[in-house]
């Protein structure tokens, strides 16, 4: 498929930087179009359908078992980033916060509740994992460094994960809304740590997203020196509205 797109994308640049020449030899164009792609569709198999249109007039360019179902695979993924693209803009991003009830006294104690409310950052777990599965990303030691950046050093109160910014399907509907590691790469959760696998290769999943992702974001409270009473109820809930 790869190979298919950038042959695409290379005719198309052709005939776009050369209109002249295009209008001139239309059929010449057409026949070269063709010809590529019959070569890729006959690298990929029988299992494949394509389908190309002129976004200037509408006119096909090409089809090959256009109108035979198939599962869309990888290619959701096209449809799911451009309409992400298009609906949040390409600076948006996905956000993990703690919000507060309470107050911060003058000695970094928190009277009050904490939420850990989930944004769907992906991203969002331990430093090794998105050390190796992204090179970067929205670590919970960051999280907590910014925490105590802003005064916090001890909590009495409780610590509630929030994940109803999505809803609690974990998966698709080919798995009847379950979960479905293999295929989605996680559970599908708005706070989900390290995507929600209980185990570094991703083979196990987390029975309780949410609460496995609160768990830890307190975990990294009391490696950073917060401190976090071992009595502290911690569970899931839904944050107040801002």
């Amino acid at each position: 498929m790869r190979r298919l797109v950038l042959t695409l994308g290379a005719l198309a640049i052709l005939l776009a930087g050369a209109p002249a020449a295009a209008d001139a030899q239309p059929s010449g164009a057409q026949s070269s179009l063709t010809s590529a792609l019959n070569r890729g569709m006959g690298q990929i198999g029988g299992a494949s359908s394509a389908y190309v249109v002129d976004m200037n007039d509408g006119q096909v360019l090409y089809s090959d078992a256009a109108t035979v179902e198939r599962l869309p695979a990888s290619v959701e993924k096209i449809y799911t980033t451009s309409t992400a693209l298009l609906r949040f803009g390409p600076s948006a991003t996905l956000t993990t916060a703690v919000l507060g009830t309470g107050t911060l006294q003058s000695r970094g104690v928190w009277h009050g509740n904490l939420y850990l409310r989930g944004g769907g950052d992906p991203t969002f777990g331990s430093a090794s994992f998105d050390g190796a599965a992204y090179g970067t990303g929205a670590t919970v030691q960051r999280l907590v460094a910014n925490l105590k950046r802003a005064g916090l050093k001890s909590l009495k109160g409780r610590i509630i994960g929030d994940e109803s910014y999505f809803d609690s399907l974990r998966g698709t509907p080919a798995t009847g809304f379950g979960v479905d590691l293999p295929d989605v790469e996680g559970q599908l959760s708005a706070l989900a740590f390290d995507r929600g696998f209980a185990d570094f290769q991703g083979t196990v999943a987390q029975s309780r997203p949410a609460l496995y992702a609160t768990q830890q974001f307190v975990s990294a409270l009391r490696a950073a020196g917060i401190r976090v009473p071992a009595n502290t109820p911690v569970y899931t809930s839904t944050a107040p509205a801002n």
